[in-house]
């Protein structure tokens, strides 16, 4: 009888703990919707209260998984042994359970305001970034220091109330015969499977009707998706994604799997060798003297929405607009960015490679052998001296290290340029725009390939865009519904206009100076602009490139007018290589030659004229993908050669 009442006492403490920290988990979830919501449409009343009712059944799998080891290495212990006590590991661990969750709330207001998103991806991603340039931002401008403070204050009151919780007196049975308690243990036993059963299925019985992290985008609101997820589902989908992406890197094909991949992108399947398998002599060429300059801009956060006829009375891209429309400059219809981030644009470019979870400027592959499909191997190939431009710092990323190491001649960045303006993540983009400027116009008239890698666009905003020029009044009135009306937002479109400002003031310096300028404009990625209602991918994903300057026309046609970073590089070299002599290297065809409408990136695919998600992609085009991935995957992973052993 008494190690009955015992074992009923333990899963009364695990229940009030299980409850306590649903109750917990909705009021952080609610708070987080209050926060941001400024993001949220008028009418949005009957979509919080679904998100606050999904969430809540999410977190009954949350706090499950809390319960679980008390329960199994406490509360079970005692029925085989009714004198073991151990109410102070209990405590320990359910002190530690509320501690961890409630800094992980106050992280996440500021990691939403930066990705836009509960914890994702990039969290992992983040772990090698430049820890003191976190650390810096996190403190000046995201208010790490109150913000730790708070967090310790409340999980102290927490803890407080949830111990008090725990010392509530339990019910008790008084069970008179054998008869007694076999009814009762078998109700209490039917009980917690059943209580197990309806948690594991969030609030159901039924996998059919059940809510995941993976299900739980219902809405139009990005923020309300986010919001469902508390931290614990944010951090297992993090898990979850980061597992799936390091078995897609598992590579286990054979040879002549490899070379049919190889086949059905165009290349030589014969060949002894990756790189010599997609040789391409010169088609195109250039018409007369390539120029002197040549300028790729990748701007952070340059994304096409701003450019799009939905958006365009913002004005924010201005310039962007005007040189593309000018009668030496012409754009694609829409380009597809390598990744969703700006080391995974930067590892694509130079590289050549396609994005396939594989991080190149950490694999000790990069450091042996130059990847010839990379822009800066291709320049080099054309004669050209190779220079990149970062207006952060050379420990990011070991961006400096390499750059070098794939045929970039020279590195400039805050460091080396000992610019100690703009943040912790580097300098002002007028300023490096700056930089670049006095270099050409201080050189020679070697040809020279200059790659230039911005940051203002990017968090913590701190540039006084207004200063600047930029009038957030003139735009209020402007402003869609589905575009938060407050000063964060503002000031976040002001930086837009900032980039786009800097960039057009650059090329137009440079061109006045050296009419023999190319500049090639893109953005690293389009998602870190937040709007309060889910957009279609065209607006998410898809960034601009403009082709100014010398040799350009407004009146160009190529075939295809939507491409991949990953076009950029071969389309230089059909451009500016002559004819029928000189050979590059690329796994995709360049945008002249092309003989298809249709880009892909690990993520989606488009036509040119709409962006679908990956599972969306037809079968045709999804074979291609999956061998631009093994193709990547296998260069990076097992090097050049083709070894016909296997």
């Amino acid at each position: 009888m008494e190690r009955f009442n015992l074992f009923f006492r333990n899963i009364q403490q695990e229940l009030k703990v299980f409850f306590f920290l649903l109750l917990l988990l909705s009021v952080f979830r609610a708070a987080f919707i209050y926060i941001y919501s400024s993001q949220l449409e008028d009418n949005s009343g009957a979509d919080i209260f679904w998100a606050m009712w999904y969430g809540f059944r999410l977190s009954m799998k949350t706090a499950g998984f809390v319960i679980i080891p008390c329960f199994v290495f406490i509360t079970l212990p005692t029925l085989f042994f009714p004198n073991y006590r151990s109410e102070t590991i209990r405590r320990r661990w359910y002190g530690f359970a509320v501690v961890f969750f409630t800094c992980c709330f106050f992280i996440r207001i500021p990691y939403y305001e930066i990705f836009g998103s509960a914890f994702n991806l990039m969290l992992i991603n983040g772990m090698r970034d430049d820890i003191l340039a976190i650390v810096q931002t996190a403190v000046k401008e995201y208010g790490a220091v109150y913000r730790t403070a708070g967090a310790v204050f409340v999980s102290i009151v927490l803890i407080k109330v949830l111990f008090i919780i725990l010392r509530i007196k339990t019910l008790s049975i008084n069970i008179r015969s054998t008869m007694a308690l076999t009814v009762y243990s078998v109700g209490l036993t039917c009980f917690v499977m059943f209580f197990a059963y309806f948690v594991r299925y969030a609030g159901v019985l039924s996998y059919v009707h059940t809510i995941t992290w993976a299900n739980a985008a219902r809405f139009n609101s990005n923020l309300l998706n986010e919001a469902v997820l508390d931290d614990g589902q944010a951090l297992y989908r993090v898990r979850h994604m980061y597992n799936r992406q390091r078995s897609n890197i598992r590579l286990t094909i054979s040879a002549v799997e490899f070379r049919e991949a190889i086949g059905l992108l165009g290349g030589n399947s014969g060949a002894g060798t990756i790189e010599s398998a997609f040789e391409k002599t010169v088609s195109v060429g250039s018409n007369g003297e390539p120029p002197q300059t040549v300028v790729l801009i990748l701007g952070e956060t340059y994304a096409l929405w701003p450019f799009l006829s939905d958006f365009r009375e913002l004005g924010l891209v201005e310039n962007g607009r005007r040189l593309q429309n000018s009668p030496n400059g012409f754009a694609l219809n829409l380009m597809l960015s390598v990744g969703d981030g700006t080391i995974a644009a930067v590892n694509g470019l130079l590289s050549g490679l396609f994005e396939a979870g594989i991080y190149q400027n950490y694999e000790i592959e990069s450091y042996k052998s130059v990847y010839l499909f990379g822009i800066g191997a291709v320049m080099r190939s054309l004669g050209y001296k190779t220079i990149f431009w970062y207006g952060g710092f050379e420990g990011w990323q070991d961006i400096k290290k390499y750059a070098l190491a794939q045929s970039f001649d020279k590195f400039y960045g805050a460091g080396e340029l000992n610019e100690k303006s703009g943040n912790a993540w580097g300098m002002d983009d007028k300023l490096l725009f700056n930089y670049v400027q006095n270099y050409i116009d201080s050189s020679n008239n070697n040809k020279t390939f200059h790659f230039i890698l911005t940051t203002s666009n990017h968090g913590p905003y701190s540039i006084d865009v207004k200063k600047e020029g930029f009038d957030p009044d003139a735009i209020k009135d402007r402003l869609q519904p589905n575009i938060a009306n407050d000063e964060r937002t503002l000031n976040q479109l002001g930086h837009i206009w900032y980039s786009d400002m800097t960039i057009g003031s650059f090329v137009d310096s440079v061109y006045a100076k050296n009419p023999q300028s190319l500049f090639i404009i893109t953005g690293d990625h389009a998602n870190r602009f937040h709007f309060s209602k889910q957009q279609d991918p065209l607006v998410t994903m898809s960034v601009p490139c403009i082709f100014y300057g010398y040799g350009i026309e407004h009146s160009t046609i190529w075939k295809n007018r939507v491409g991949t970073h990953l076009q950029i590089a071969p389309t230089l070299a059909e451009m500016l290589g002559r004819k029928g002599a000189d050979t590059y290297r690329s796994i995709f065809p360049s945008l002249q030659e092309a003989d298809s409408s249709v880009a892909f990136n690990g993520e989606a695919w488009s036509d040119g004229e709409s962006v679908k998600l990956r599972k969306e992609i037809v079968p045709n085009v999804q074979k291609h993908l999956r061998a631009a991935e093994i193709i990547s995957i296998w260069r990076v992973k097992k090097g050049n050669v083709i070894d016909t052993t296997e």
